[in-house]
């Protein structure tokens, strides 16, 4: 995605309105360039704080591939760091990037195995991920 100075799509990328997010089980995602290109940058600035590849491949052709194993180890990653509580404001920016992510590994047919050492906190998690499910287009 090609960013102006000013923040909008450059002059080449404007017919182009969504970007579909794939895996080998279908379509996972459907949101506008904008929104897709916002999350994967968050999740990009997420894999330099973990150490751990999110599984998202770049944009191509409206296009995302998504590695869903990878994308399990990536949701592990973050409720790790979510539950080591050094920090609250990484914890909340990866809390609120987790609860997509694990929308897109549900469409996907996977899960993933949190790092939580509360069960309360996967059931919120769990509760927040079906809630956002319904306001992201597949």
């Amino acid at each position: 995605m090609a960013w102006s100075e000013s923040g909008g799509i450059l002059a080449g990328e404007v017919g182009r309105v969504s970007c579909y997010f794939e895996c080998e089980s279908g379509t996972l995602w459907n949101p506008s360039n904008a929104t897709a290109a916002l999350f994967l940058g968050y999740a990009s600035a997420m894999e330099d704080v973990i150490k751990v590849k999110s599984g998202f491949g770049g944009m191509v052709d409206d296009e995302c591939q998504v590695d869903a194993g990878q994308l399990a180890d990536f949701c592990r990653g973050i409720s790790s760091l979510i539950s080591s509580g050094n920090n609250l404001v990484i914890a909340s920016l990866g809390w609120d990037l987790l609860v997509v992510a694990d929308v897109l590994l549900m469409r996907s047919g996977r899960v993933f195995v949190s790092e939580f050492s509360s069960e309360a906190l996967v059931v919120k998690l769990r509760s927040e991920a079906m809630a956002m499910s319904s306001r992201m287009p597949q």
